[in-house]
This record gives C-alpha cells, structure tokens and sequence, in this order.
C-alpha cells in the first residue's frame, strides 16, 4: 500500500443551473485565513435548525479525516470490434480520523435545496460574508489539471440532480479516487479466443493507497 500527500482536489458540477444561485466566496474557493477550515453540507430540510446541525457536523468530520485509505477496482471490456466498454467498479474508502474536540460554524448559507456553512476548530475565527453566482465562464482548470508546487491536483465531477449536497460530495469523491489510480494503478489483461478467429479480452485495473493532507480548492 502506497501513502501520498499533500492533496489538493478541485470539484466540479456539470450543470449549468447552479451558476445563477448566490455562493459564499469560500464556497466556490477555499479562504486563506490561518485556521484549518471545512465546508459542511446538508439537505434543506422544514426544521432549518437540524440542517445546520448535520451542516456542521459534516464540516466536523471532514476536519476530524487527517487521511482516507481507498481501494478501487474496474473492468473494462476490449470488443472485438477494437471499442472498450466499461463493465463496472468496486470502491471502497475509509476515514482515517484525527482527534478534534469541537467545530463551530463561522459562516451559515441556505440555498433552494441544501444548507451549507464554512466550520473550524478555533474559537473567534470571523469572515466576510460575501455572496455571488458563481462565474458562467468555466475556470481553466476544467480543461486542464493544474501542477501544484506542493501536492498533487486532481478534479472531480458529478451530474447535478435533485439533491445539490450530494452532487458535491460525489464530484469530491471523484477528485478522490482520481487522485487514488493517478498514484497507484495495476493493470492485468485477459484475453479469449472464440470459434471463428474472434477474441475477446478485458483489462482490470485496481488501487490502493492511503492518501493525506485532502484540501478542497475550488468548486464551480
């Protein structure tokens, strides 16, 4: 098993509806302000109070995740035609927790379908509290993966649907498990011949790393 860090992931949404909504500044790129700081996320809900309360306790345990451990597996068939067809994965990721007494939230934003608020450990920690859309023009980091002086880069995207909180968490959980098969990826191939001079074969890759020091840069 391979352990890598500093990691920087870079989440996106592939929906352009969600530009229009007004996002907090830290939102849409991590604050520089000398404090170790989460975003938290949760569904609306009728009882805004409990949002805010799962809101911070998601922030809480992203803080609380000093590294995650991910083994990851998929298939791809080779037709005979030369097209790959990708036949399905197995992922599995576990949190790798440090101690952390308490988080508060320096800053709370409800949108239409989610609530989200920016959290940390240290008491008397203030930001402000800006809202805009977020830009129409796509970033440059969607083309192309930026290369960090320090750390490792790696993008993650989701479709958007109904539940906004949980397109973001999967587009991070992208970034992930790109970062994962970036470092570490053993291949194996298969191939079958069949009656008639035709061939099947299938290649299967698979990873697993620990990998430390996970910081969301930017969103869009």
């Amino acid at each position: 098993m391979t352990v890598v860090g500093p990691l920087v992931l870079l989440a996106l949404l592939l929906a352009a509806t969600h530009q229009a909504r007004q996002y907090p500044g830290w939102f849409m790129r991590a604050p520089d302000m000398g404090a170790r700081v989460a975003v938290g996320y949760a569904p609306r809900y009728g009882d805004m109070a409990a949002s805010v309360t799962e809101a911070v306790r998601n922030a809480g345990q992203t803080l609380r995740t000093s590294s995650v451990w991910i083994r990851a597996e998929y298939l791809q068939e080779l037709l005979p035609n030369g097209q790959v067809a990708y036949r399905g994965e197995r992922y599995e990721e576990q949190s790798l927790a440090a101690d952390l007494d308490s988080v508060v939230a320096i800053d709370t934003v409800t949108l239409e379908r989610m609530v989200i608020v920016l959290a940390t450990p240290v008491r008397g920690v203030t930001w402000a509290k800006t809202r805009s859309p977020m830009s129409a023009s796509a970033p440059s980091w969607v083309a192309k993966t930026p290369v960090a002086r320090a750390g490792v880069y790696a993008v993650g995207s989701a479709e958007a649907h109904f539940n906004e909180h949980e397109a973001w968490m999967e587009a991070e959980r992208q970034a992930r498990r790109s970062l994962a098969f970036s470092y570490v990826t053993n291949l194996r191939s298969v191939f079958s011949s069949q009656t008639g001079g035709t061939s099947n074969g299938a290649l299967v890759a698979n990873t697993a790393v620990v990998i430390r020091g996970i910081e969301i840069r930017e969103r869009w």
